[in-house]
């Protein structure tokens, strides 16, 4: 994928974020979300209290992936995530 996200991106992500119970989950989705809006790795690093070497995994991480559906399915669903997959009801 590539920044800056689609307005259905973003929404995807609010959405899974706002459906987790897992702070690491919140984190990460968070962090792709600061990320999209322009913040710097170190804005990011304060803002989210996670350090610089995991933030710039997450977003690799995230970079690497062809859609949000495959971040997901690739980066959280496989240990984390506790809701519907895709697609997700509006």
């Amino acid at each position: 994928m590539e920044f800056p996200l689609s307005k259905q991106n973003v929404r995807d992500l609010f959405d899974i974020q706002h459906c987790t119970l897992d702070k690491k989950v919140a984190d990460k989705l968070k962090c792709i979300e600061l990320i999209n809006r322009g913040y710097d790795l170190s804005h990011i690093v304060n803002l989210l209290e996670i350090d610089e070497k995991t933030i710039r995994k997450w977003s690799s991480d995230f970079l690497a992936c062809s859609n949000i559906e495959e971040f997901v399915t690739r980066n959280i669903f496989p240990r984390y995530i506790q809701l519907p997959l895709f697609p997700l009801d509006k």
